[in-house]
């Protein structure tokens, strides 16, 4: 009998320990993640800022014209590293309770955002917010996240639109820019993390739709079913 009991709460022991390594790994995964996108990221855009300051600096003074092109191109390239490094900082410093809140985070997001991005970027929220899983919360938020980093960084769009609808039955989020837009049926070889959120949607019982024509913007809606 104490053999058993021993062995039973050797069991628990084992039980909890791995419980608590997933966890950690599922924290180090979504941090390397994060940590691979910046890198990529931000050494692009400031790599891309070093060759245009070097075309400016070697340009003929008289040629203000192409000068400017160029400063202006490396001012572009500046704002977006700096959208990504806020949004990546931003995400490493949320607790994981706080997932739970999807629309003070999305809100609060789309506001810092919007600060150092070079277009407008527009959020509402229609019905009563309630909370929800944590961990539904979680990847609804790395949605939004980059369906915003995509239109910043390929849209060319002038304004960016966020809609967030609580009902009964049912979170709808739509994010909406009046970009260049690409063919949603043959999309980029890049994908523009499309395949990572439909990945984080299939994890959570969600569905996510993609409307997207050349000249016509891009719009991404993901709904989440609430038992």
């Amino acid at each position: 009998m104490l053999y058993a009991l021993a062995q039973q709460a050797a069991l628990s022991i084992q039980l909890t320990r791995l419980a608590e390594e997933a966890k950690q790994a599922a924290v180090f995964q979504e941090r390397s993640y994060i940590a691979t996108e910046v890198h990529d990221t931000l050494a692009q855009d400031f790599a891309g800022v070093l060759m245009q300051l070097q075309a400016f600096t070697a340009l003929n003074p008289l040629d203000s014209n192409q000068a400017q092109i160029h400063f202006t191109r490396a001012q572009d390239l500046c704002k977006r590293g700096l959208v990504e490094a806020r949004r990546s900082v931003w995400c490493l410093q949320q607790d994981s309770d706080q997932y739970s809140h999807l629309l003070g985070l999305v809100q609060h997001f789309t506001e810092q955002l919007s600060v150092s991005s070079p277009m407008p970027i527009h959020f509402e929220s229609q019905g009563e917010p309630y909370p929800i899983n944590p961990e539904f919360g979680r990847h609804l938020l790395r949605i939004v996240q980059e369906s915003l980093a995509n239109a910043i960084r390929h849209a060319n769009a002038h304004a960016i639109q966020v809609q967030l609808l609580y009902a009964s039955e049912q979170i709808a989020i739509e994010i909406q820019d009046d970009g260049c837009g690409f063919d949603s049926q043959n999309p980029p070889p890049s994908g523009f993390g499309l395949q990572g959120m439909q990945q984080r949607a299939s994890l959570i019982g969600a569905q996510l739709t993609i409307i997207s024509q050349p000249g016509r913007g891009t719009a991404i809606m993901v709904n989440l079913p609430i038992a």
